[in-house]
């Protein structure tokens, strides 16, 4: 996979060139970040026994369905990019939207989460200052 263009002799290359190393970079670390995960979810799932079906192992079951598609996708991207075929961009697009609305909502929740325990302990804290004085 080289990068090539005829704008590097000026030592100024023009944008889709800048976007080219931009996409392959992006592709590599996904496949790094996605193969790194596959290894950890294989090793959670190898470690929880037969014996005891949990919501756990179809929730680690789920995710590495998931990082093993997504890992496919990302190799689909970075070969669209190789030989300049834009469709295979798509599923990449789908795909990181996809995990970037799970991020938001998960961001949120632990947001509203954490603001729900800090109001109940002001609360608490508010209720037995009050007593304190009485």
């Amino acid at each position: 996979m080289s990068i090539s263009c005829e704008c590097l002799e000026k030592l100024s290359p023009c944008f889709p060139c800048k976007l080219n190393v931009i996409a392959y970079i992006a592709g590599w670390l996904g496949i790094i970040f996605r193969v790194v995960f596959v290894g950890l979810i294989s090793t959670t799932i190898s470690s929880l026994t037969n014996d005891d079906p949990s919501i756990y192992s179809i929730f680690f079951g789920t995710l590495l369905a998931y990082l093993l598609a997504s890992l496919l996708v990302n190799v689909t991207f970075l070969y669209g990019i190789f030989i300049e075929k834009r469709h295979y961009i798509l599923p990449y697009i789908t795909i990181m939207s996809f995990e970037l609305c799970v991020i938001v909502m998960v961001t949120s929740g632990m947001c509203m989460l954490l603001f729900a325990i800090g109001a109940v302990t002001a609360g608490l804290y508010v209720l037995n200052s009050t007593e304190a004085l009485t």
